[in-house]
């Protein structure tokens, strides 16, 4: 069953968090970001992949029954489609989303799932886990879009243009395209057209966060962890002792 859920926007420190917890709960299993097709291609590879800030991440994909394997890696292809095709013919998390997580939480073995992507439906998410504990994280916002500042420079300078380009735009795009139409993303992207399109889909997950940690029916299994500049330990320790009071 996925025991705890961690769910975040990109550069909020959801893998510092997925690897504490894991190194916290050594018998769960780590499921690592099934909905990101890159990740995914990288840990069918290993039984770890490295994250930019983080290092050496443990996951434990390549122990699920192959079936699950299978579905999990055609499922997370939704990304290429959607950054490949202005108009994608796949759903925003692969069209067996809901699938890919209810046959995880079916399984006997206890999963601490991270994903970067999935914030978008949160509370289909957290309606469709009764079982599930999650972990919402919320960096002060001047600290993330510097980080994803930091990113778009780096990534102009290797000329990686796919992922600058606006239909992806380092998941920014992703996500605006959700909420705005698939074929609706800044056809001239800079630095100025970055930080509008961030202050749009960030105030948005935000307000998606703010809403269920306040919702009386999910209180008991959602906690919002509001945090500045570095998340500490003592965040997650007490994230969890209100979970499993």
């Amino acid at each position: 069953m996925i025991k705890i859920f961690v769910i975040g926007f990109p550069h909020t420190a959801t893998t510092y968090c997925y690897k504490y917890l894991l190194e916290k709960f050594p018998r769960h299993m780590g499921i690592f970001e099934p909905f990101n097709a890159e990740v995914v291609d990288w840990c069918m590879e290993l039984n770890h992949t490295y994250h930019y800030s983080e290092g050496k991440v443990k996951h434990h994909l390549l122990h699920l029954p192959p079936l699950l394997i299978q579905l999990i890696y055609e499922n997370s292809r939704w990304l290429w489609d959607w950054v490949d095709n202005d108009k994608p013919s796949t759903e925003f998390l692969g069209n067996a989303w809901s699938n890919v997580l209810t046959s995880l939480d079916s399984v006997t073995e206890r999963f601490i799932v991270k994903d970067v992507c999935a914030w978008v439906r949160l509370k289909e998410i957290v309606e469709l886990l009764p079982r599930t504990k999650f972990i919402i994280l919320v960096k002060d916002k001047e600290s993330v879009f510097n980080d994803f500042l930091t990113l778009y420079r780096q990534t102009l300078q290797v000329k990686d243009y796919r992922k600058t380009h606006g239909r992806w735009l380092l998941g920014l795009g992703l996500f605006y395209r959700y909420f705005y139409g698939v074929e609706n993303y800044p056809r001239h992207v800079d630095e100025i057209v970055l930080k509008r399109v961030f202050d749009d889909v960030y105030s948005r997950y935000c307000n998606i966060a703010s809403y269920i940690e306040t919702h009386h029916k999910y209180r008991d299994r959602v906690k919002v962890i509001v945090f500045e500049k570095r998340l500490q330990d003592e965040y997650i320790e007490n994230a969890l002792k209100q979970l499993f009071k």
